[in-house]
């Protein structure tokens, strides 16, 4: 029996639908992100709550991990927001200071996460 694919007429191959692409979209990406700080830090306080201290900081280590590299990644880029940077072409002034708010909402997040774990 012959295993190769064969094609009638016109038919094209069909593109699997089982990539990764098809199952979650790009859009989805973040709101999983979310959910899973959120739920990392409620199964941290949770573990403190019941008192199981020895697994607040391993359950809790997701949300250290996101909410550090979502600040220290904008921080690390934040000359590419300033006029003339790379992502400010137009040198924009109100680009500068939504890039500086969303640092600043970033750091409270993550001293929340580092104070609900370690706390």
């Amino acid at each position: 029996m012959d295993k190769s694919a064969s094609f009638v007429g016109n038919a094209t191959a069909r593109r699997s639908t089982s990539s990764l692409d098809s199952v979650i979209s790009s859009r989805a990406w973040p709101w999983v992100v979310v959910g899973v700080v959120v739920l990392s830090l409620l199964c941290s306080v949770g573990a403190r709550l019941l008192g199981r201290p020895q697994f607040v900081v391993p359950i809790g280590s997701p949300a250290l991990v996101l909410t550090a590299w979502a600040f220290f990644g904008h921080l690390i880029t934040l000359d590419d927001d300033f006029p003339g940077g790379w992502s400010n072409l137009e040198r924009s002034a109100k680009f500068v200071y939504q890039s500086l708010l969303a640092l600043a909402l970033k750091l409270i997040v993550f001293c929340l996460t580092c104070w609900a774990i370690f706390y």
